[in-house]
């Protein structure tokens, strides 16, 4: 759990047609109160996303993009994003769960996972000493199958934006790069 709403904050799991799920359902996290910030600094489109009319009175709701559960006492359960949640073999994964399993491997010090797209699978980066098959046996005997990253690729580290975060963009470039080298 990730804890219980702060006083006056009012959390809402929600589904796909915006109803209101009930405890235990996985759905989206909105959030509305007056600890809700008003929208993202310079930013009018995401803003706009986000940030909509909802329910009684149509107020200001942030439409968080957390994947969450809350159970019958209000405690809130964390279970992805919906921009990190993709599906593979027809299940649904998510990146995040993937990431998190690959860090709990002794010996890897960073992973990324990139979503999958039409060129690629789901590719999973780690900075580690380890070789990709003991990676992959390792995230084997953690994760079902459907689960398995469809390439691992390791790195000595894997790049950092300015903020320090792990810079998926880049690493997008490394794939973008390679397969040009490939492609000639």
């Amino acid at each position: 759990s990730v804890g219980n709403p702060l006083p006056d904050t009012e959390c809402l799991i929600v589904g796909q047609q915006q109803e209101i799920l009930p405890p235990g359902s996985i759905g989206e996290l909105v959030v509305r109160g007056p600890h809700v910030m008003l929208g993202y600094w310079r930013s009018p489109e995401i803003t706009a996303l986000r940030f909509r009319p909802w329910g009684v009175g149509t107020e200001i709701a942030l439409f968080t993009g957390d994947t969450c559960s809350m159970d019958e006492e209000g405690y809130l359960y964390f279970h992805g994003r919906s921009d990190d949640i993709y599906k593979q073999n027809g299940y649904r994964v998510s990146a995040l769960e993937i990431e998190a399993v690959a860090y709990d491997i002794p010996g890897v010090a960073q992973a990324a996972l990139l979503l999958p797209t039409q060129e690629t699978g789901a590719l999973l980066f780690v900075a580690s000493e380890l070789g990709e098959e003991t990676i992959f046996m390792e995230l084997r005997s953690r994760l079902e199958d459907y689960k398995l990253p469809d390439q691992i690729i390791v790195l000595n580290e894997l790049p950092l934006t300015l903020n320090g975060k792990l810079d998926k963009r880049q690493l997008l470039e490394i794939v973008e790069r390679e397969r040009c080298i490939t492609q000639q």
